[in-house]
C-alpha cells in the first residue's frame, strides 16, 4: 500500500514540476536602429540566419526615426544578417550583427522572451 502512495506522490510531484515552466521555445524581439541617410528608402527590415535561409520581416514601419521591430527571431543566434530592403525588395544595406540578447520577461528558472537592439549603418 505504501508503494502505491509513493508512486502516486511521485507522479503528482512530476506533474506539478513540469507545469511550472511552459513547454514552448521563447522567441526574441530584435530592434534595428537604421542609419538616417537610408531610413526614408527602407520599406522592410529582415533578420536572417547568416546563410540567409530563414528570415523574419518587420511587421510595421516605425514612427519617425524609431527602431524597426522584427519579432520571432531565435535568440540563440549569436550572429544575424540584417537586411534593409526598399519597396521593390532590393537590398539597400546588409550587415552582420551580433545581438546582445537580454531577458525581458518570464522567470529566471524557466527563461523567457528576449530582446536586443542593433545598429545597421550604410557601408562607406
Amino acid at each position: 500500500m505504501a508503494g502505491r502512495w509513493a508512486a502516486a506522490a511521485g507522479i503528482t510531484v512530476a506533474a506539478v514540476a513540469s507545469a511550472c515552466c511552459p513547454s514552448i521555445a521563447y522567441l526574441g524581439t530584435l530592434k534595428v536602429e537604421v542609419d538616417t541617410s537610408v531610413a526614408g528608402e527602407v520599406e522592410v527590415v529582415e533578420a536572417c540566419t547568416t546563410a540567409g535561409t530563414k528570415c523574419h520581416e518587420s511587421t510595421t514601419r516605425p514612427a519617425h526615426d524609431g527602431p524597426w521591430i522584427v519579432e520571432g527571431v531565435a535568440p540563440e543566434r549569436d550572429v544575424l544578417l540584417v537586411r534593409l530592403l526598399d519597396a521593390s525588395g532590393a537590398v539597400l544595406q546588409q550587415s552582420r550583427v551580433e545581438p546582445d540578447w537580454r531577458e525581458v520577461g518570464g522567470e529566471s528558472w524557466c527563461g523567457g522572451p528576449q530582446a536586443a537592439t542593433v545598429d545597421v549603418r550604410r557601408d562607406a
